[in-house]
């Protein structure tokens, strides 16, 4: 579902990361999570450097009626464009709709800051799939290259769509308004620490805060 599309270049983080109008300004760090998402399918013990994933919640015996390549593809078609009034939530809600799927605002808040809700919750990232949802919430992922610079991807309140799972504790997403203003892009997020050895160059990832995975389910 989507995953057979060939993202962008893997060698490191793609953009820099800004926050959605009316949401909190950076300040200071956010701490670490205590439960990681695991690759494998479980959720498993981490220290400082990897994710929050919330606990499972049953799946919806109706889910199976969404598209979930019609959500990916919504959004990868539209790469370099904006989706409406630019916002994060809005491709999101509008590629859930193009599919079937219920929007945020039938399941839980709608206010700038509220922690969105998209569907039945993903016990890890071992059965997301592509075509579910991310709400990050005091997200931060840091890259810390070889020669000791640092790339920072940050997500205070944010959506995304999920475009491949890539099985060493990152994946792609579809997103907009990431940095600030910016059309539709792809992005390779890591919810886990990691240590990249390529050819060129090396980096130590570190995250902090957490990032909720959602199915769509049908309207």
């Amino acid at each position: 579902m989507g995953g057979g599309r060939t993202p962008g270049p893997a060698g490191g983080p793609v953009g820099h990361d800004g926050i959605d109008d009316g949401t909190l300004a950076r300040t200071a760090s956010p701490s670490p999570g205590s439960v990681g998402l695991g690759s494998k399918g479980t959720s498993k013990e981490a220290g400082p450097g990897s994710a929050t994933v919330a606990p499972a919640a049953p799946a919806s015996t109706g889910a199976q009626a969404v598209n979930f390549d019609q959500i990916v593809d919504y959004a990868y078609n539209l790469r370099g464009q904006r989706d409406g009034n630019g916002e994060c939530v809005t491709l999101v809600d509008n590629a859930l709709a193009s599919a079937g799927a219920a929007s945020y605002r039938t399941q839980g808040g709608t206010g700038p800051n509220d922690p969105y809700v998209w569907g039945t919750l993903v016990p890890g990232l071992g059965q997301a799939q592509p075509g579910d949802v991310v709400q990050f919430s005091n997200f931060t992922c840091t890259w810390t290259m070889r020669d000791g610079s640092t790339r920072i991807q940050d997500r205070r309140h944010h959506s995304a769509i999920i475009e491949t799972v890539v099985g060493d504790g990152s994946v792609w997403v579809l997103e907009q308004n990431s940095p600030a203003g910016s059309p539709v892009v792809e992005t390779r997020l890591f919810f886990e620490g990691n240590d990249r050895r390529d050819e060129d160059e090396h980096a130590s990832v570190t995250v902090t805060g957490s990032a909720t995975l959602y199915h769509p389910v049908p309207r």
